[in-house]
């Protein structure tokens, strides 16, 4: 009765033992797991880093497309609206440039002598 006793003994510290084993081979294959899990995330926050860095310098093109274009719609905004203003002007000046000619020619012919003086 003893000897089964020890049987039984010995096959529950085989089982255990077993059990023990494979608990630490469960441990050592999370433990991989993990590293290759910390390795990943690393090599995400990466990628997270450089996409938000592409992303950034995106914006940062694109609200200088934003600006220019800004810039661009106000400039012929400003065109078309003076575009009227400045013809105006111009001919006001050609106008004023043809009555300074007409003014000059009648001086030139008011000065002239008309008949040459009797002696």
């Amino acid at each position: 009765e003893l000897r089964e006793h020890l049987r039984v003994v010995e096959g529950e510290l085989e089982e255990a033992r077993r059990e023990v084993r494979d608990r630490d081979r469960r441990l050592q294959e999370m433990h991989i797991a993990e590293m290759a899990l910390r390795t990943q995330v690393k090599g995400l926050k990466e990628a997270a880093y450089h996409m938000s860095r592409g992303l950034t310098e995106m914006e940062v093109e694109l609200h200088e497309i934003d600006q220019r274009d800004a810039v661009a719609y106000e400039t012929e905004r400003l065109t078309l609206a003076y575009v009227p203003v400045i013809r105006g002007l111009t001919e006001e000046l050609e106008q004023a440039k043809k009555e300074l000619e007409e003014a000059r020619r009648g001086q030139r012919r008011g000065f002239a002598p008309s008949k040459p003086a009797a002696h």
